[in-house]
């Protein structure tokens, strides 16, 4: 009697949260990879940021900036490069346009729970009831394929990055984090293995972001349903990107926190932002308390019961800049 989407509308909203919180992460990871890398922040000065005028590229600017608020990098003469890798150097923009294409897709979900999609709909005032097409739920089904697409080029960014810092020809430091300061030659494996795992989650990214709206719908019921938006097939497919996201931002996390502490045993390094100190500090809890680098079978644990809500902390204040 009633055809609606309520299926779609409901999952999408609770992809829409789920989503907020990995991009939230995502830039969390990259402001300590930026500390491992001991990256230009200059990139990250209000005037720059100001001179390209989007909502998103603003609001990740500044939840960078308040993570790494009093960290040494802020001071001239301490970034290594004068220009980093693109996946450093344009984070704020790569950031800044997911934050914007989550906001549309927000703001399409915010409509289908406010509307009536109902059909038929039903007119108490003329005892009528009316034929729509207002279930029709295209919106959601390209607006999820965008946010899906948007998704992967924070997995794409992620995986460059913690590639950065296992790269010596990149970080400067030991290849694969393989520090003989504390007798722990095998991690070297442990976390040129993580890169591995970080490529099939890219590839995994990938075909995952493929558009469900480019599907072609047969016809049925006698022609009749000769169209279909194929949003349960798009929201399907973004749940999978958020679990693979996830997963993403764990990696980019675990091997930042590691060069931290290389940096830490070689005396080389700086002060860190207040932010990022705390993350890196419950991350070092998180790994002992996982046992991640004693032994092989902790990852899988670590990562099924990982606390997106407790990894977004607090974070500091803005920057002084002069």
């Amino acid at each position: 009697m009633i055809s609606a989407n309520a299926h779609s509308v409901g999952s999408g909203a609770l992809a829409i949260y789920e989503a907020r919180q990995l991009i939230m992460g995502f830039e969390q990871a990259a402001t300590l990879s930026m500390e491992a890398f001991r990256a230009n922040l200059n990139i990250l000065h209000p005037h720059s940021i100001a001179a390209r005028r989007f909502n998103g590229q603003q609001q990740s600017a500044r939840h960078l900036r308040s993570m790494l608020f009093g960290s040494d990098l802020f001071k001239p003469g301490m970034a290594r490069n004068l220009q980093d890798p693109l996946s450093f150097r344009c984070v704020a923009q790569v950031f800044g346009a997911v934050r914007d294409t989550h906001a549309y897709v927000t703001q399409t979900i915010e409509h289908m729970l406010n509307s009536s999609v109902d059909s038929p709909l039903t007119l108490v005032e003329e005892s009528t009831l009316i034929s729509t097409g207002n279930f029709e739920s295209t919106s959601l089904s390209l607006g999820f394929d965008q946010l899906r697409l948007a998704l992967h080029r924070l997995v794409l960014m992620s995986t460059q990055r913690l590639n950065k810092l296992l790269w010596r020809e990149f970080s400067g430091l030991p290849s694969a984090l393989n520090d003989a300061t504390d007798g722990s030659h095998r991690l070297g494996m442990l976390y040129n293995n993580l890169s591995r795992s970080a490529a099939v989650l890219a590839a995994h990214s990938q075909t995952t972001a493929l558009p469900a709206s480019l599907s072609y719908t047969p016809e049925i019921t006698e022609g009749i349903d000769d169209y279909a938006s194929m949003s349960p097939i798009s929201l399907n497919r973004t749940w999978t990107m958020l679990w693979v996201a996830k997963r993403s931002i764990i990696l980019e996390l675990l091997i930042a926190s590691r060069v931290i502490t290389v940096l830490e045993n070689a005396g080389q390094l700086h002060r860190l932002g207040i932010g990022t100190a705390r993350l890196n500090e419950w991350l070092q809890t998180l790994k002992a308390t996982y046992g991640l680098e004693e032994g092989a079978g902790s990852l899988e644990h670590l990562m099924r019961d990982f606390n997106m809500e407790t990894m977004l902390l607090q974070p500091g204040s803005e920057p002084a800049y002069t």
